[in-house]
C-alpha cells in the first residue's frame, strides 16, 4: 500500500474562531513583560504571524475518532503502550494496526492523514491576499484569576493573562493518500464535530475557549490507474490487488452525487470542488454504503 499511489485527496479548510482560541507557544511566561500564555506564531516573509499547528488539529480529530470507534465496539489501541500490537514492529505491521492507527499513524507506521499547519491565507495566495489575511487576525489579552476553593472568592495569588485569537481565518490542509471511503468519512465526521461545537481546539476548553467553525474551502481529488473513473469516488478497496492482499473492505465505491463536476478521463482522473460542491461530496460520504458497512462490521 505504500509503494504505489492509487488515490489522494486534499482538503483545504477554513477555520474561524467562534470563541477566543489559545494555542500556547513554547516558552510562554518566561518574559515577565509579556502574557503568561501567548498564542503560537511562526516566522514568514511577512514577519511573525499566528497559525494553527497541524498537530493541534490532528490531536482533536484523532481523539474523537478513538472515542467513536471504541463506543461502536471496534478495537482501539493506545499507540504509546509498548505492549500494544500497534507499537510492535514486524513485517505484518499494517494488518496488526487498529483502524485509528491505520488512519492517523502509530510509532510503527505512517498514517493515511497528513495535516499541514494553517496560515492566515490560502495555499498559493498572492502577496496582497497574504497581507490581507494577516491583517484580519485579531488578538486580545484576557486577564484570569484563580478562585479560592474555601471562600469562593478570587485569589490574588492566581492572576494570569492569556493572549487569545478572537477573529480572522486560518487555512490548514488535510491530505489522504491510498485511503478507503470510510477513512475519508471519519475525517469529515471529526471536522463536523468541531463546527457543531462538540469538540474544541487549543487550551482553556473548560473556560469556554476553542470554539471554531471548520468549513471546507476546496477539495482536490485524484484517482490513478485501476481506480481512475469519471463518475465515482473510489477507495483503495476497489483496487483488486490491494483489497485481496491487505484484507480491505470491498465495494469501496461512492457514485458522485448529481450536479457535481465529473473527474477527467484517462489513467489519472482528477477534479476540483469548490466549497459548496466539496461539502456536498463529504456529506454524501456519511450516508454511503461503504461507511455503513464499516460501522456495522466487526473489524
Amino acid at each position: 500500500m505504500f509503494r504505489t499511489l492509487h488515490n489522494q485527496v486534499r482538503l483545504v479548510l477554513k477555520v474561524q474562531p467562534l470563541s477566543p482560541i489559545l494555542i500556547k507557544a513554547a516558552g510562554s511566561g518566561l518574559d515577565p513583560t509579556r502574557p503568561e500564555m501567548e498564542f503560537v506564531t511562526i516566522h514568514t516573509d511577512l514577519g511573525r504571524v499566528e497559525y494553527l499547528p497541524g498537530s493541534s488539529l490532528k490531536g482533536v480529530m484523532r481523539s474523537f475518532t478513538e472515542r467513536l470507534l471504541a463506543t461502536l465496539g471496534k478495537r482501539v489501541c493506545d499507540p504509546l503502550e509498548k505492549k500494544s500490537s500497534c507499537a510492535e514492529r514486524d513485517h505484518r505491521a499494517y494488518g496488526r494496526q487498529c483502524d485509528v492507527c491505520k488512519l492517523y499513524g502509530s510509532p510503527n507506521i505512517a498514517g493515511r492523514v497528513r495535516i499541514v499547519d494553517g496560515l492566515p491565507w490560502r495555499p498559493g495566495a498572492s502577496d496582497a491576499d497574504k497581507k490581507d489575511g494577516r491583517d484580519q487576525l485579531r488578538r486580545e489579552i484576557r486577564a484570569n484569576v484563580a478562585i479560592d476553593r474555601a471562600s469562593g472568592a478570587s485569589s490574588t495569588k492566581g492572576l494570569f493573562d492569556m493572549d487569545v485569537l478572537v477573529s480572522g481565518s486560518l487555512f490548514p490542509e488535510i491530505t489522504l493518500r491510498n485511503f478507503q471511503i470510510w477513512q475519508l468519512a471519519l475525517v469529515w465526521m471529526a471536522l463536523r464535530e468541531l463546527t457543531d461545537g462538540y469538540q474544541q481546539i487549543g487550551s482553556g476548553k473548560s473556560r469556554g475557549l476553542g470554539r471554531v467553525v471548520c468549513a471546507v474551502d476546496t477539495i482536490d481529488l485524484r484517482q490513478f490507474g485501476p481506480l481512475a473513473n469519471a463518475d465515482e469516488l473510489r477507495g483503495i478497496g476497489a483496487a483488486p490487488d490491494q483489497a485481496k492482499s491487505h484484507h480491505l473492505q470491498d465495494g469501496d465505491i461512492l457514485p458522485l452525487p448529481e450536479g457535481l463536476p465529473r473527474l477527467s478521463a484517462g489513467p489519472i482522473s482528477q477534479v476540483h470542488f469548490d466549497r459548496d460542491q466539496g461539502t456536498r461530496l463529504l456529506d454524501a460520504l456519511l450516508d454511503s454504503e461503504p461507511l455503513k458497512r464499516y460501522l456495522e462490521g466487526n473489524r
